[in-house]
């Protein structure tokens, strides 16, 4: 895993860059179709899933570009997705309050929260555990 990690690195740059990109245009689609299931009687909102998924994608993407060759996250990368990922996920929704058809949602920004720290809480131990079988053998 670790040649494969390594050999894709400087892919995940611009898997990031994309990612970024395209969350930005998406919040700023001035009227997006609501993502709802109705179950029974019950409605459940797909939006927050998505909202989970693409802040944990996006510092995932930051993380692995930005560690260097030993796997091993140093406190300041983790501490710079989490700051990152945090303001990109607080800018994300404000920046909705401007945008026709729109708006601020307390949730949504939870979810892109939630979404960072599970990232980076995910990626780092998951970089943990291959860094240490690779050096403890």
């Amino acid at each position: 895993m670790y040649k494969l990690i390594i050999r894709f690195k400087p892919f995940f740059k611009v898997f990031f860059w994309i990612w970024l990109i395209f969350i930005l245009v998406m919040s700023s689609t001035p009227k997006l179709p609501d993502l709802k299931l109705n179950i029974d009687e019950s409605i459940i909102r797909i939006d927050y899933a998505i909202h989970f998924i693409e802040y944990f994608l996006l510092v995932s993407f930051f993380l692995i570009w930005r560690i260097k060759n030993n796997l091993n996250p140093t406190i300041i990368i983790i501490l710079l997705s989490l700051l990152l990922g945090m303001a990109t996920g607080f800018a994300d929704e404000f920046h909705q309050k401007i945008i026709i058809g729109r708006t601020y949602n307390p949730k949504d920004m939870l979810y892109n929260f939630l979404g960072v720290i599970a990232g980076v809480i995910t990626i780092t131990l998951y970089l943990k555990i291959i860094s240490h079988k690779l050096y403890s053998r």
